[in-house]
């Protein structure tokens, strides 16, 4: 029965605490990624500054490392693998029992971009994607 329950949260795409770590779904990686690059590991935008699949700022990475005590390189942006472990470790510190759609307006705006009203429709874009799946 808890697989099954498993199986069904996975499938909506809700966030759940896990051996005390937040869920952050592959489902909602997937969607940012689509947003941010169209699944392109080795976008560049915003004259240069975010790059790789899910568009992470350096300043983005000095982040995750001081959270993290991890030592991600700039390099490490344009890894599918090391951008979401990136993305998993900011939103697990500043998006803690928020739901998916607050999650990638934190992702958009930063700890406080579910607050602001400029990140509204990036939220809407990515749980738009969420339910029309990922295609390939």
């Amino acid at each position: 029965m808890r697989r099954i329950e498993f199986e069904v949260i996975l499938l909506l795409g809700v966030s759940l605490p896990c051996f005390g770590e937040e869920v952050v779904s592959d489902r909602l990686l997937d969607a940012l990624a689509v947003v941010e690059s169209n699944n392109d590991c080795n976008a560049v935008g915003d004259k240069e500054n975010a790059v790789g699949i899910l568009q992470i700022w350096p300043i983005m990475v000095k982040d995750v490392n001081r959270i993290s005590g991890k030592s991600y390189t700039l390099k490490d942006r344009y890894s599918k693998q090391k951008s979401y472990e990136m993305c998993r470790i900011f939103l697990n510190n500043y998006c803690k029992n928020m739901s998916d759609y607050n999650k990638s307006r934190c992702w958009n705006g930063g700890a406080t971009g579910y607050k602001k009203k400029s990140t509204i429709k990036y939220g809407q874009k990515v749980m738009a994607q969420m339910r029309k799946g990922i295609e390939k």
